[in-house]
């Protein structure tokens, strides 16, 4: 699905990921972990087109995407939550999901579509008329992955997307990891700073520092004590 090879990146003359080599597959969740600064948002957002790449390619379905713009890469079914969320606050919860339809490049029935998306997030059929703006955190970041998920992505790119929110809903976004990824076949990229977090509902993973992939490997065969020594700050 996903191939990254021997890829550089960074800002201005300023390299902050070097070498990396990095594969999702369908189907599968895979945390991408780290320190603070160690590339991680570097790292999705020169997967989703937003920063151009120093070197290296990017495949996308045994398609090189390496050059190509983010609104070609979302209709390739690439989907992307940011970091902070950042929904339209000033519309409603409906018109937030019809602007994720923008990036479907398919016909589908969207009542269907906004159905499954209201089985993995019941609040949101409850709000569907309140401005965005006026939802409590973990409701606009439940927002925020539906709005993705309108655009029927294959690959779901999620940026720390449990910071700051209260636990219950934090098990709720977990929930709804593993299912779009089990029983959708959607493969789903996780950034997290909490590696607790990140386990509970990831395949694999891969840990980033000095710039690289320093640790990757299969979560329920790995020992949280091992790779510890690359989280600490």
């Amino acid at each position: 699905m996903l191939k990254i090879s021997s890829l550089k990146a960074g800002y201005d003359e300023t390299m902050v990921l070097n070498n990396v080599h990095l594969e999702v597959e369908k189907g599968k969740v895979v945390s991408i972990l780290g320190r603070n600064g160690a590339g991680k948002t570097t790292l999705i957002k020169t997967i989703v087109g937003l920063l151009k790449p120093m070197d290296g390619t990017i495949y996308w379905n045994d398609q090189e995407i390496t050059h190509e713009l983010p609104e070609r890469r979302a209709k390739k079914g690439i989907g992307y939550v940011p970091q902070g969320r950042e929904i339209f606050s000033s519309l409603t919860v409906e018109e937030n999901l019809i602007l994720g339809f923008e990036a479907v490049s398919k016909k589908i029935e969207k009542t269907l579509v906004l159905e499954e998306i209201f089985e993995l997030f019941p609040v949101l059929k409850e709000m569907l008329k309140r401005k965005g703006g006026d939802l409590s955190g973990g409701q606009q970041q439940q927002l925020a992955i539906a709005r993705a998920l309108a655009g029927q992505p294959e690959l779901l790119l999620l940026d720390e997307p449990m910071e700051g929110i209260q636990p219950s809903i934090v098990e709720q976004i977990q929930e709804v990891i593993v299912k779009i990824a089990s029983k959708k076949g959607i493969g789903v990229v996780l950034v997290e700073h909490s590696i607790d977090s990140a386990f509970a509902c990831s395949d694999e993973y891969y840990i980033l520092d000095k710039r690289t992939v320093v640790s990757k490997g299969v979560v329920k065969n790995t020992n949280i004590e091992d790779i510890q020594q690359y989280l600490v700050v």
